[in-house]
């Protein structure tokens, strides 16, 4: 499946700050999320 990000942002939670990024397939027919913590 090849993506294309379409959003990012901050999360803040009880456990830290996590960085949250949107994915979209290039035929628009799914979606993922990552979560990140740190670089």
């Amino acid at each position: 499946m090849k993506a294309t990000k379409v959003a990012e942002t901050s999360l803040p939670t009880p456990f830290g700050t996590f960085r949250i990024f949107g994915f979209e397939s290039a035929d628009k027919s799914e979606n993922a999320l990552a979560l990140v913590m740190g670089t």
